[in-house]
C-alpha cells in the first residue's frame, strides 16, 4: 500500500510540474504585450451603435487627448460607473510573424479595430440581464506595412470585470487551435476518469452496506458534478455549442456546488466524530450560494463578485475540515486518511484556480484542479480494496460457518464411538441410496449384522474390551465398503449397510465376504462373528419401514439358524451361507 502511495504521489508532482512548465510557457509567449498600452473610459460613443467614424481613436505613436496610460496585462483603473473602455497599442509589421490573434474575454462585448478599420465584433454593446459569458476570440489580423494602433473597444454591465483582455497572443491559425486544445488536455483526460469512478462506485453502491451508501452516493454526486465542471471549463466546448452565456453561468454555478457536494463527503467520512461540525460549513457554502444565486436574478452580478470572499473563506472552512479529517485520521480511521491529501489537493487547486480566475493572477487562464482528481482515485481505490477485503474476509467467514456447520451436523449424525452414521440420518441415507439405484434401474438391497454374543464379551471382559470390539468390528467392515454403502449404527452391537444397485444374489454374496472377513481376524483381541440378514427392495409398492422389518427378521432368523451365518428375507434360501 505503501509502495503504491509513493507511485501516485510521484506521478502528481511529476504532473504539477508539466503543467507549470505549460503555464510558463504560456506566459513567456505573451511577454511581449506587456508594458505600456492606453486606455480611455466612458460611456459608449453614440449611444450603443456602431462606430462609423473613428475620431476617438487614438494615432499611432501619440498620446490623443483623453487617454491615459497603464501596464497590462494589469487591469487599467476605472470607476465604479464605467461601462465602456477602449485599450490600445501600437504595433509594427515586424512584430507580426503570424497574423492570427487570440485572447479571451468575460462578460465584455468586444470591438476590435486596426488603425480606423473595424476588424472584428462580439457582443451586443448594450446591457444584458445574463452578461456577454466568457469568450475565446480567434482574429485574423488583415495586412498593414506601417505601425498601426490596435484598439480593443469593450462594453460590461458588470464593471468589475470591464477592461481586462485575458491569454492575449498572435501565433498562426493552426498553432492558435493546438493551444487551445493543449490547455484542455487535462480537462478532458480527467472526465473520462471521473465517469469511470462513478461506474465503479456505482455497481459497488448494490454490494456494499446500508452504512457505507451514504458515502457511496455522495461520492457519485461529486463525481457527477466534477465532471460537468471540467466540461464547462474545457474552451473546445464553444467549437460544439457557441453559447458562452450557458457555459460561463454554468461553470460559476457548479464552482459553488464542488465543494458543497465534496463536503457531503466529509461529512459522511466525519460521521459520528466528536467535536467535528462539518454540517455548519456545508450549511454556510450553501447560503452564500442561495445569496450569489439571487444577488444574479436581481441583476447585482454576486455570482461573480462573491468569489472574492468565497474562496478565502474556502480556504479557511476546508483548512478546518482537512484538520478534522487528520484528527480522525490520527486515530486509525482507513477513510479518513485517504480523503485527507485528496481534500487538501481539490481546495488548493480549486482556490489557486478561483483566485487567479478571479484577480487575473497570469495572462494565460488554465486549471490545475483537473490534477486533483488523481489523489481522489488514491481515494476511491482505497474504499474499494477494503471493501473487496471486507467482501473476502465475509466470505471466508461463511465458509468457516458453513464447514463448522456441516462438521456439527456430521457429529450429530455420527455415533461417537464406532463412527458410523446413526439412526437420525437413517431416512436420508436410505433414500439417497435408493435414488442411486433407481438412475440405473437397478435393484437395492439391505444388510444387517449383528455381532454373535456380544453381551457375553461385555460380562467377561468389561465394558471396554467391548467398545473396542465395536471399533474394530466396524474398522473391519469397513475395509469392503466404498462410499455408495452407507455404514450406519443401527442399536447396541447391530449395524445396517444400504447396498445400492445390488440384486440379491449380489447381495448374498456380499454379505458372505462380510461375515468371513470378521471371522477371520481377532477382533478387539477376541474372536469375533456376526449373523447377517438380508432383504431385498421389492420397489414402489415396498416402503422402508418395510424393508427394515424384513431384514429385521432375515437377521432373527440367522440367529435361530445357530448364529454365524447369512439369511435372505423371508427364508427362500435357508441354509444357503453357514
Amino acid at each position: 500500500m505503501k509502495a503504491g502511495l509513493h507511485n501516485i504521489i510521484a506521478k502528481v508532482l511529476s504532473l504539477l510540474v508539466l503543467i507549470v512548465a505549460v503555464c510558463c510557457f504560456a506566459k513567456a509567449e505573451a511577454a511581449s504585450w506587456q508594458g505600456e498600452w492606453l486606455y480611455r473610459p466612458g460611456m459608449v460613443p453614440q449611444a450603443y451603435e456602431r462606430i462609423t467614424d473613428a475620431y476617438w481613436l487614438p494615432e499611432a505613436g501619440t498620446v490623443s487627448e483623453g487617454w491615459q496610460s497603464f501596464d497590462y496585462p494589469e487591469r487599467p483603473p476605472l470607476g465604479a460607473d464605467v461601462h465602456w473602455v477602449a485599450l490600445s497599442r501600437t504595433i509594427s509589421p515586424a512584430e507580426v510573424r503570424d497574423n492570427t490573434l487570440t485572447f479571451a474575454t468575460t462578460n465584455e462585448s468586444v470591438r476590435l479595430w486596426l488603425g480606423g478599420r473595424l476588424i472584428y465584433e462580439y457582443g451586443n454593446f448594450r446591457d444584458m440581464p445574463l452578461g456577454d459569458g466568457y469568450r475565446w476570440h480567434i482574429v485574423v489580423l488583415p495586412e498593414f506595412y506601417s505601425p498601426t494602433q490596435l484598439t480593443f473597444e469593450l462594453y460590461s454591465n458588470s464593471p468589475y470585470q470591464l477592461g481586462q483582455v485575458d491569454s492575449l497572443g498572435l501565433s498562426s491559425e493552426m498553432e492558435a487551435m493546438q493551444t487551445l486544445f493543449w490547455q484542455d488536455v487535462p480537462n478532458l483526460m480527467a472526465i473520462p476518469v471521473c465517469l469511470l469512478l462513478m461506474v465503479i462506485m456505482l455497481l459497488y453502491y448494490h454490494f456494499t452496506s446500508r452504512k457505507e451508501r451514504k458515502l457511496y452516493f455522495a461520492i457519485v454526486g461529486f463525481l457527477g458534478i466534477f465532471a460537468l465542471w471540467l466540461l464547462c471549463a474545457a474552451k473546445l466546448t464553444l467549437l460544439i455549442f457557441d453559447a458562452p452565456v450557458f457555459w460561463w453561468y454554468a461553470l460559476s454555478i457548479l464552482a459553488y456546488l464542488l465543494p458543497i457536494s465534496a463536503n457531503l463527503i466529509v461529512y459522511e467520512v466525519l460521521r459520528g466524530e466528536p467535536g467535528t461540525r462539518i454540517d455548519l460549513v456545508v450549511g454556510a457554502e450553501v447560503v452564500l450560494f442561495v445569496i450569489a444565486m439571487t444577488g444574479e436574478m436581481m441583476g447585482l452580478h454576486l455570482m461573480n463578485r462573491m468569489m472574492a470572499v468565497y474562496y478565502p473563506l474556502l480556504l479557511l472552512s476546508e483548512s478546518v475540515a482537512a484538520y478534522w479529517l487528520w484528527r480522525k485520521a490520527s486515530k486509525g480511521d482507513y477513510r479518513a486518511r485517504a480523503l485527507l491529501s485528496s481534500v487538501v489537493a481539490f481546495t488548493l487547486c480549486g482556490v489557486a484556480d478561483g483566485l487567479a480566475g478571479h484577480f487575473h493572477l497570469w495572462a494565460q487562464r488554465s486549471f490545475v484542479t483537473p490534477f486533483a482528481i488523481l489523489p481522489f482515485c488514491y481515494f476511491i481505490f482505497v474504499l474499494i480494496g477494503r471493501q473487496l477485503a471486507y467482501q473476502r474476509e465475509m466470505a471466508a467467514r461463511q465458509a468457516d460457518l458453513e464447514y463448522e456447520a456441516a462438521v456439527a451436523t456430521e457429529m450429530a449424525e455420527r455415533d461417537p464411538l464406532t463412527g458410523c452414521y446413526n439412526r437420525q440420518r437413517l431416512d436420508k441415507l436410505a433414500a439417497e441410496s435408493l435414488n442411486a439405484s433407481q438412475q440405473e434401474h437397478l435393484p437395492m438391497s439391505v444388510l444387517l449384522l449383528d455381532i454373535d454374543h456380544f453381551k457375553r464379551i461385555n460380562d467377561e471382559y468389561g465394558h471396554s474390551t467391548g467398545d473396542t470390539v465395536l471399533k474394530d468390528f466396524t474398522s473391519v467392515v469397513r475395509q469392503a465398503l466404498d462410499r455408495s454403502k452407507p455404514f450406519i449404527r443401527w442399536g447396541g452391537e447391530e449395524f445396517l449397510i444400504f447396498c445400492p444397485q445390488l440384486g440379491m444374489k449380489e447381495a448374498l454374496d456380499f454379505a458372505e465376504k462380510l461375515r468371513r472377513l470378521v471371522s477371520a481376524r481377532k477382533v478387539g483381541g477376541v474372536d469375533v462373528t456376526c449373523s447377517i440378514g438380508v432383504a431385498v427392495w421389492h420397489g414402489r409398492v415396498d416402503s422402508f419401514q418395510s424393508l427394515f422389518k424384513r431384514v429385521d427378521q432375515a437377521l432373527y432368523m440367522a440367529k435361530n439358524a445357530g448364529r454365524n451365518c447369512v439369511r435372505l428375507e423371508g427364508g427362500k434360501l435357508p441354509g444357503l451361507y453357514c
